[in-house]
């Protein structure tokens, strides 16, 4: 990708945001016919490219008042569901089943977290009897044996859902997933090198605050999240086969746009200069 320094990248997001913007509505509005349990998948693919869209959304509204750079805290989920997206479609014929299956096995894990920490009497007074929780666990104690048996032929290790470097692995993204992950751990965890770049001045007086990275931090923000969502997009292409989208002029203005961006490094020079 070429580098224009004059068309600022929040722009240029901003621009391609406002062309896929009416194909982003046009999924939020799904019919179907047949089996409920069928469609997990069908809701997962339009569930991840509405959050994908909000997310990149939500970074160039938080640039306009000098907040994007938080915006790194949505690419973690982002390139998360762009792996799970882009694995399930290798799998198409078990995508349907693992989405139902994944989705009963992390609500079976959220209410036994809340009911462990809040306790029964709480539990109740938000309309869950301990007999409600007991039926709960009966009805999801199959569903994770299935999901597990799923795992087995699909060489999951312990047969439980696979991490995001195993996803990464499976799809030829592992490069990619590395320097995505570094750069978003490095923001979302403890870290010593990322509490140092807010350290900034000579020996003896410095000055301590976010800003001095926040412009570098915006627009990986920016970069990413677009890219993650054109990514996603690219690879769940079948749902927007439903509706009626020029899919031509929407990549030829895709196109323009994308080539004013360019991929933001993960650490610079300046940094590692001393004093």
């Amino acid at each position: 990708m070429s580098v224009d320094t004059e068309v600022p990248l929040r722009i240029s997001v901003s621009n391609c945001l406002a062309l896929l913007a009416p194909n982003i509505t046009a999924i939020k509005d799904y019919r179907w016919t047949g089996s409920d349990q069928d469609q997990f998948w069908e809701f997962f693919k339009r569930s991840m490219l509405v959050r994908q869209f909000e997310a990149a959304q939500a970074v160039v509204d938080w640039g306009e008042t000098g907040h994007a750079h938080f915006g790194v805290t949505l690419l973690r989920p982002a390139y998360e569901e762009m792996l799970w997206a882009t694995y399930l479609e290798k799998h198409s014929d078990k995508a349907p089943k693992i989405a139902l299956l994944l989705s009963s096995r992390e609500t079976s894990e959220t209410l036994e977290a809340q009911n462990q920490f809040i306790g029964a009497k709480a539990m109740q007074q938000h309309g869950f009897t301990q007999k409600y929780l007991k039926q709960r666990d009966a009805l999801t104690r199959p569903q994770l044996a299935e999901l597990r048996a799923i795992g087995k032929q699909l060489g999951w290790r312990n047969d439980e859902p696979p991490g995001a470097a195993f996803l990464a692995r499976q799809v030829g993204k592992e490069r990619e997933y590395n320097f995505v992950y570094q750069a978003t751990s490095r923001f979302v965890h403890f870290s010593g090198h990322e509490l140092g770049r807010r350290v900034w001045g000579r020996r003896g007086s410095v000055k301590i605050g976010s800003d001095q990275f926040a412009a570098f931090w915006s627009d990986f923000a920016l970069y990413w999240s677009f890219r993650i969502l054109i990514e996603t997009a690219n690879v769940l292409r079948e749902v927007f086969s439903d509706y009626e989208i020029d899919v031509g002029s929407m990549r030829d203005g895709m196109m323009e746009n994308i080539g004013k961006m360019y991929p933001i490094p993960i650490i610079t020079k300046a940094e590692l200069e001393s004093w």
